[in-house]
């Protein structure tokens, strides 16, 4: 995959990464380690070899990033409930 180090994500301490699908393989090129994995894994061939990931049917209503983002949206709730 070939890599434009000017789209290289630069998340911050307090960010939570999500990967969906072969999404995980850009961010395994750049070194950036996700939070979480998501996805049929489809598109990537193959189960990520990291230890937060949530394996998806193949047949499913929804889009592995529309996934991703119900995610990253739970984990805002559930970050503030702790507030």
């Amino acid at each position: 995959m070939p890599l434009s180090w000017s789209l290289c994500p630069h998340p911050g301490a307090q960010d939570f990464l999500i990967a969906a699908d072969k999404g995980y393989e850009a961010l395994e090129a750049y070194g950036v380690p996700p939070n979480l994995v998501v996805g049929d894994f489809d598109s990537l061939g193959r189960r990520p070899n990291h230890p937060n990931v949530v394996q998806l049917p193949v047949a499913k209503d929804d889009t592995d990033m529309v996934y991703a983002l119900r995610e990253g949206l739970d984990h805002i709730r559930s970050e503030r409930a702790h507030v």
